[in-house]
């Protein structure tokens, strides 16, 4: 639209000049002063993007008048007229413009008589030329009026199939999180009261200590779970998503739930990240040690979130050994490395997994210009 408007303005100065020029060639200096009160009221016309309705009106109305006087006191050429009429209709109030160009094409038709330089085929020719134009210029802003209205409309279908979209996302994460908490997080709960009930009896009787010390690692882990479910309701209902913030959480728990050696070290300054890079980072990180419990069970583990002024990298290293099984697959996490790399990937990130001598990593790379500020 503005490449259009520029290229009507560009074209509408080039006329203004065409008729100076024709004008100063055969009328001479004379005619200057009148020739720069035209050339002004056009170039205000076309350049005062934001100008009043009435002053459009006035400034039109000084532009015509001075089209008329040029013609009258020095017959000047008629190009100038014909040029009024394609600017009648560049503006609102059109109907106004209308009206003072009709104004003006009849003091100019009647200046040609009185002056007898000109018969009335001539001044039937000067309307019909002003007519023409005007209704040549009167469809081609009917057209562009038409286009943006279309491009309207159709900006308008979008975003209410997008809000559609959206709505139905949002009804069916809601009816999720109802599965979740009606089933899982009931589920977990009353596991929760069991391994509790489990854990007193276990502290009044002569058992082991190490199925003592299982007992409780179990208590801890269901309510690790249901915090972990409720999260995950909550962030279904879109609440507030698990992040970078959250991996301490996430070492305590494995540190409680495997009963090895676990540490996480964070180098630089943190920066806000948007929701989904955050909860990648987490979930990351959150698989991997999933992982690690399930193939290399009482590894001691590293994690290392690394701020730079360009990305976000996270690492997890275990020093278990080599990972038996299928780290792909997951073994029914329901995630897996896999999933890690389908996350990274809508992200714009990177993620690298592999074997080490002595263990197993995971490096997640999330540039910070990829995934923008938290929102």
């Amino acid at each position: 639209m503005e490449r259009v408007r520029g290229q009507f303005v560009a074209l509408g100065l080039g006329m203004i000049v065409l008729v100076v020029i024709a004008t100063l060639i055969n009328r001479g200096p004379i005619v200057l002063p009148m020739l720069v009160v035209f050339t002004a009221a056009g170039a205000a016309l076309l350049l005062w993007a934001r100008m009043p309705r009435a002053i459009v009106v006035v400034d039109f109305a000084i532009m015509a008048a001075s089209v008329v006087l040029l013609y009258w006191l020095v017959s000047a050429t008629p190009l100038a007229l014909f040029l009024l009429a394609a600017f009648a209709t560049a503006r609102e109030p059109r109907r106004w413009l209308a009206v003072v160009l009709a104004l003006a094409t009849g003091a100019h038709v009647a200046v040609q008589l009185a002056l007898g330089q000109d018969t009335i085929v001539t001044a039937l020719a000067t309307i019909a030329g002003v007519a023409f134009l005007f209704a040549v210029s009167r469809l081609l802003v009917s057209e562009r009026t038409q286009r943006v209205q279309i491009a309207e409309l159709l900006a308008e279908v979008e975003e209410r199939r997008q809000q559609e979209k959206a709505s139905d996302m949002l009804a069916e994460r809601g009816r999720m999180a109802r599965e979740l908490h009606d089933v899982l997080a009931h589920t977990l709960s009353g596991l929760a009261i069991q391994l509790e009930g489990a854990r007193i009896l276990s502290t009044q009787h002569a058992v082991p200590a190490a199925l003592r010390d299982s007992v409780e690692r179990a208590h801890q882990l269901s309510r690790a779970g249901i915090l972990e479910a409720k999260r995950a309701v909550a962030a279904l209902r879109g609440d507030q998503l698990p992040g970078p913030e959250l991996l301490q959480e996430l070492v305590d728990e494995h540190r409680l739930a495997a009963g090895s050696p676990t540490r996480l070290i964070i180098t630089g300054e943190p920066v806000p990240l948007d929701a989904d890079a955050s909860l990648a980072i987490y979930r990351t990180a959150q698989e991997a040690l999933s992982n690690v419990r399930k193939h290399a069970p009482g590894a001691a583990v590293e994690i290392m979130l690394s701020w730079t002024p360009s990305a976000v990298i996270l690492e997890v290293i275990d020093h278990g050994g080599q990972i038996s099984g299928d780290p792909i697959a997951g073994h029914g996490s329901g995630y897996g490395l896999t999933g890690m790399a389908e996350r990274a990937e809508l992200l714009g990130a990177s993620i690298e997994t592999g074997p080490l001598d002595d263990g197993f990593r995971v490096r997640l790379t999330v540039p910070i210009d990829a995934v923008g500020p938290a929102s």
